[in-house]
């Protein structure tokens, strides 16, 4: 099995980001500050056999500002699900192929957010 496709939403540098992979070997080339490192440690939490733990500074900076519109609804007094409604969320959505013939596709779907810390769902396609 291999990832062969990769969806990105608001995590460091990859604010919105669509990759695709080749089955055997990908060469990720970039310019210094562009994500390469983002990519490599999103994979290396995803994988890893601890549950991922995220931080504030793991969200892209669009989402910053949305974090600073829910902390000013919290300090208005607004209702905890107003304020949630404004937080920004983290998505990552992986299509896993396999090698193995006459097997369906897998689609995973990753959500980090303050209101949930990772929701997981799989899907065969």
């Amino acid at each position: 099995m291999y990832v062969s496709h990769v969806e990105i939403k608001n995590f460091r540098l990859l604010a919105n980001v669509k990759l695709s992979f080749e089955e055997t070997t990908t060469v990720i080339v970039g310019r210094n500050n562009s994500g390469k490192t983002s990519l490599t440690e999103l994979f290396r939490r995803l994988c890893s056999d601890k549950s991922p733990e995220f931080h504030l500074e793991d969200f892209s900076l669009p989402a910053h500002e949305e974090f600073w519109k829910g902390f000013q609804l919290f300090r208005k007094g607004s209702d905890a699900q107003e304020v949630r409604k404004a937080l920004s969320t983290a998505n990552i959505r992986t299509l896993l192929c396999s090698t193995l013939m006459n097997s369906p596709p897998l689609n995973c779907r990753s959500q980090i957010s303050p209101r949930n810390r990772n929701v997981k769902s799989y899907s065969k396609i």
